[in-house]
């Protein structure tokens, strides 16, 4: 920091904060202008009152409109989801049909998981390199369709165009 630059702003806030913090649990830690700074801007207070980084408000919320409990500022973890299970084989004695059923709704699943996950492995950005990372959930193997299934015919009336595609036209959409 050079005695030209100008104070720090709200752009580059939470910038100075982790400085601010490094340098309250080792000054020596951060550079020398840096240093200087701080120790400036300690020595111009009138008062020592502790240092507190973060808001100086009281934590309130919708359901807790006066604050009053045990109220954190971190954000609330996920749950973990159970691992998705694999899809359910066809039994040996079913009739065709539900083989024909069963296969027609992991294709459908497939459909939705590419609406919901398939801009992750779309090309989007001309500028930037593609990434080869294919997520689990659009492998067709996954749903426990096979090569021999990239040939067979499936009903799409549920995405624009012809009402019946082969798998593979289905992904290559």
């Amino acid at each position: 920091m050079h005695d030209l630059d100008p104070l720090p702003g709200s752009l580059n806030l939470s910038f100075v904060e982790g400085i601010y913090s490094d340098y309250l649990s080792q000054p020596e830690s951060v550079p020398p202008q840096w240093r200087r700074y701080f120790e400036q801007m300690r020595n111009d207070e009138e008062s020592h009152l502790p240092t507190r980084i973060g808001p100086s408000f009281k934590a309130r919320s919708l359901f807790n409109p006066l604050g009053i409990g045990t109220a954190t500022l971190s954000p609330p973890t996920a749950p973990a989801l159970p691992a998705p299970s694999p899809p359910a084989q066809s039994q040996p004695n079913a009739p065709p049909e539900m083989d024909v059923a069963a296969r027609q709704d992991r294709v459908d699943q497939l459909i939705r998981n590419y609406r919901v996950r398939g801009h992750r492995v779309a090309h989007l950005d001309p500028l930037s390199p593609h990434v080869d990372v294919y997520p689990e959930e659009l492998n067709p193997e996954s749903f426990g369709l096979t090569e021999r299934d990239l040939d067979s015919e499936f009903s799409t009336v549920t995405i624009r165009g012809d009402d019946i595609r082969t798998l593979r036209r289905i992904i290559r959409r």
